[in-house]
């Protein structure tokens, strides 16, 4: 979901935008950001939204460049693992 769906969505319901804001749980500022895109819409708050503007969840596109992040995240994650397997194995040896 992007900040623009919640923006065709609120408008949808006529809600302003601290109406919407309030029923998502979140600041006024902070929505305005997402409907700009200059924030991320985290897929709690996407869900939550399902819920809130009465969607189905196949209805509403989740982005998925997140995804790649995640993904740069546990190979991040793999590799610290990894060198502290190694500093270990090193230290038994000695």
């Amino acid at each position: 979901m992007t900040g623009t769906d919640f923006t065709i969505r609120k408008r949808k319901k006529a809600w302003t935008q601290e109406q919407a804001s309030e029923k998502l749980g979140v600041s006024q500022p902070y929505l305005s950001l997402m409907e700009k895109g200059l924030r991320r819409v985290p897929q709690k708050l996407a869900r939550k939204a399902v819920t809130q503007y009465g969607l189905s969840a196949t209805k509403l596109p989740m982005e998925t460049g997140w995804q790649n992040a995640q993904s740069e995240n546990d190979a991040i994650a793999s590799d610290l693992a990894a060198l502290d397997t190694q500093t270990y194995i090193s230290q038994v040896a000695t």
